[in-house]
């Protein structure tokens, strides 16, 4: 009987320690998209240009063109362990290339 337990044991410890390990060793963060934070987003404003927009958060995500607006869209990922956080801003511009709206979603506070 003690030969099958040391016998079984150091399979059943070798097949469950993958479970258990992913949860203790450290991984590193994955970021993924323009870095988004309160400090960097309050700097927008209406009216500012396309060019002062890319000056603070660089080229966005996605554009998409409506018939007389732009509208930006810029998204940050963080992955960290098993927990996904994501933050978008949408700017919409008018036909004259000035910023008319900011929505701002689930910003990371820094």
């Amino acid at each position: 009987m003690n030969y099958k337990i040391i016998f079984i044991l150091p399979f059943i410890l070798m097949f469950s320690s993958c479970t258990i390990l992913k949860r203790v060793i450290y991984q590193e963060n994955t970021y993924q998209g323009n870095f988004l934070n309160i400090n960097i987003t309050n700097k927008i404003k209406n009216n500012m240009s396309k060019k002062q927009i890319i000056d603070i958060l660089g080229y966005p995500y996605i554009i998409n063109y409506k018939k007389n607006n732009t509208i930006w869209y810029y998204i940050f990922i963080k992955k960290s362990n098993s927990k996904l956080e994501q933050n978008t801003i949408i700017l919409i511009f008018n036909n004259k290339n000035k910023l008319i709206n900011i929505k701002k979603i689930n910003l990371i506070k820094n």
